[in-house]
């Protein structure tokens, strides 16, 4: 239940459907994101979704670093068929180019 909750609010956020941003493109490249959608998404009537929603950021002498929940959805136009979602936090430093984004599976309990 926390679970449906929690990916509701993730829908009806502000930030909508994101743009393929820094964040975005780091989650498409994760190996544990691309192993779900390739197991999840079989249907060529199945259509995956990016949603981002900001959690922090910090500032400091180094630069500063921001952390995004992305929701990776998987929904089909078929009947009565689930919408399957994967979490990911997604780890930024903003000023520092030399740092990859560090994503990071969330399981909710």
């Amino acid at each position: 239940m926390k679970y449906l909750a929690f990916t509701s609010l993730l829908f009806l956020s502000a930030q909508g459907i994101a743009h393929d941003t820094k964040t975005i493109e780091a989650v498409k490249k994760d190996p544990s994101v691309i192993a779900f959608i390739k197991n999840v998404a079989i249907s060529p009537d199945n259509k995956v979704s990016f949603h981002e929603m900001p959690l922090d950021s910090i500032c400091g002498f180094v630069g500063c670093e921001s952390r995004t929940l992305v929701n990776v959805m998987i929904t089909s136009n078929q009947s009565n068929a689930p919408t399957k979602s994967l979490l990911a936090r997604v780890t930024v430093m903003e000023l520092n180019e030399k740092m990859k984004p560090q994503v990071a599976i969330v399981t909710l309990n």
